[in-house]
């Protein structure tokens, strides 16, 4: 005689065995079995990783009826399907702090691979008053996010470019020039500032760049470390109001941390295996993923378990060496 029984399992995923007892009632004998079995799919979600690929800098207050959008680009160009657009009502949603945060929350409700603000202690990404960066899904395929300013007062587009950027550069005893070309289809004021991996201001410079030329403008930088670095540039269009904000990664290095590297770390965690070298931007040094067994190691890795992270955890001999 055949006898099922069915059962009830809670939710899991992957490679999972279930103990079967069968006891004899009227003994004190008993059958066990074991069941391999592979749960696919469930409810144990796969979390996705988040990549930064611009910011929200309020570098200025704006007034009713200015507008200001993300521009999402890949590599086949820009996507406007993942434009997030918010319009200001009155002066007091236009104060800088005020609509760096509504746009943050835009983003976060209308786009579903992007996300905006800063990240918690927790690892959650949450819109805050003031600089949030825009994070992408790593799988989403999208390289930046740039954020577009348009007044009310009706103007020709104008357009600003940047040339020249070298990235990266070289301390030399913590001080770098940064030297690059601006140049703009209408005549502007272009302030460019600098800002280190903690978002804080390291140095900025404005220059008044007349249309269609190509102007100088250079950065002084005199105490830094290495690591990754924004560039934002502002241009507010002579005599209409109207303004042009964009963004430039850049990365310094320093002399002594040992040569050529793959990866500033954390970033692309999942591509480390034997050999990859990192470049530690909290010590400026470089350091090489061990050979196997050890370097599955060099991708475990989260802000709140860093046992592995080079020069840094507790445990990190055991996945890099110092180049």
């Amino acid at each position: 005689m055949v006898v099922s029984h069915p059962c009830t399992v809670p939710a899991r995923s992957g490679h999972q065995i279930i103990l079967a007892v069968w006891e004899i009632g009227d003994t004190v004998n008993s059958f066990y079995n074991l069941i391999d079995v592979e749960f696919k799919g469930g409810n144990t979600p796969v979390l996705p990783t988040w990549e930064v690929k611009g910011q929200i800098n309020p570098t200025l207050d704006l007034g009713a009826e200015d507008v200001v959008r993300t521009r999402v680009f890949d590599q086949q160009g820009e996507r406007n399907e993942l434009a997030t657009l918010l319009k200001i009502a009155d002066a007091e949603s236009g104060k800088a702090n005020t609509w760096a945060f509504n746009l943050a929350t835009r983003i976060n409700q209308e786009q579903p691979l992007l996300k905006a603000g800063q990240k918690t202690p927790a690892g959650d990404i949450s819109p805050v008053p003031g600089t949030n960066q825009i994070h992408a899904q790593a799988v989403s395929g999208i390289d930046r996010v740039e954020i577009q300013i348009d007044k009310a007062i009706p103007v020709v587009s104008p357009k600003l470019e940047l040339t020249g950027l070298a990235s990266p550069y070289s301390l030399d005893s913590g001080a770098v020039n940064l030297g690059v070309n601006v140049i703009a289809s209408q005549a502007m004021d272009v302030t460019a500032t600098l800002y280190d991996p903690q978002q804080r201001v390291v140095t900025l410079t404005t220059v008044s760049i007349p249309a269609d030329q190509s102007t100088p403008l250079t950065l002084n930088v005199s105490s830094a470390n290495a690591g990754n670095y924004q560039l934002v540039i502002v241009g507010k269009v002579s005599g209409s109001g109207a303004v042009l904000q964009k963004t430039y990664p850049v990365v310094f290095e320093a002399p002594s941390s040992g040569g050529a590297y793959d990866h500033v770390f954390p970033q692309n965690l999942s591509q480390y295996k034997a050999g990859t070298r990192v470049l530690q931007s909290r010590d400026g040094r470089v350091y090489e993923c061990k050979p196997w067994p050890y370097s599955g190691y060099c991708r475990q890795w989260s802000a709140g378990s860093n046992q592995f992270e080079p020069g840094i955890g507790s445990a990190w001999t055991s996945a890099w060496m110092i180049r």
